[in-house]
């Protein structure tokens, strides 16, 4: 039996719609989840920003000096002593510089001055000219000797004794602490606690309150007192002994703190 041929056309129409739609509908269905759609791709590559509150923080700090003083009892000295001689030869002048030099550290070790506590500071050869300089009329020499006296109740006795031996210069007299770390220990402690109670009084004016030492500097230290003492002439220690007065001392600490701030 034949078909018609508008039957056949229409029929040729549907396959064709068919065969579109099956094209269209597989790729879509078949590779879903190999592609991810373009909102989900945008959301996984979206950097995620820091928290606001982290952003930009400081942390409040205050640095204050703080100073520890502790007085002291010196127990030691140490004496520079200086023999100087002049001749018209040299030689003869440091002959003679030598001789009563010797003289002088014999006399200190006689006293009890040990051989570490004495020590020459200087020697010097220089010559002397006359009529302005342009003729040589001599040489002169100095030898330097410092000495550690330990026992302060003989330090007048001991310099009569160095400038009848032969010593004519006593440069000055530095009083000093055998031991300063006690002394030290104690001059930290007060300069600490005075660093601190700064800071506390800064914290407790600006309305906050006082965090953990950030940084600590310590500086400073004490400086030794010096008394002139004037030589004295070989016949005058019949008649006394030179009066020295160590008097007192103190250990200065400066410490610099930076406290964190809450």
């Amino acid at each position: 039996m034949a078909v018609p041929r508008r039957t056949l056309a229409l029929a040729a129409i549907m396959l064709a719609l068919g065969a579109t739609l099956g094209a269209l509908v597989s790729p879509l269905a078949g590779g879903a989840s190999e592609r991810p759609a373009p909102a989900a791709l945008a959301a996984a590559t979206t950097p995620v920003a820091a928290p606001a509150a982290a952003a930009g923080a400081t942390t409040r700090t205050v640095s204050v000096a703080g100073e520890g003083r502790v007085t002291v009892a010196y127990d030691l000295a140490t004496v520079t002593f200086g023999v100087e001689t002049s001749d018209a030869e040299l030689a003869p002048a440091q002959a003679e510089n030598a001789r009563r030099t010797a003289a002088l550290l014999d006399r200190l070790k006689a006293l009890g001055i040990a051989e570490k506590d004495l020590q020459t500071v200087g020697y010097n050869v220089s010559p002397q000219y006359g009529d302005n300089g342009a003729r040589l009329t001599g040489y002169r020499v100095v030898n330097g000797v410092r000495a550690t006296v330990r026992d302060l109740g003989r330090l007048g006795a001991t310099i009569d004794a160095a400038v009848a031996a032969g010593a004519n210069r006593v440069h000055g007299i530095g009083f000093d602490l055998s031991n300063k770390e006690d002394a030290t220990r104690r001059a930290r402690e007060a300069a600490v606690a005075d660093a601190r109670g700064k800071a506390e009084q800064y914290a407790r004016l600006t309305g906050l309150q006082l965090g953990a030492p950030v940084t600590i500097v310590e500086g400073g230290g004490d400086a030794p007192k010096y008394r002139e003492a004037a030589p004295r002439a070989a016949g005058a220690m019949a008649d006394a002994v030179t009066p020295i007065e160590p008097g007192q001392g103190a250990v200065t600490l400066t410490v610099q703190i930076v406290y964190e701030l809450r």
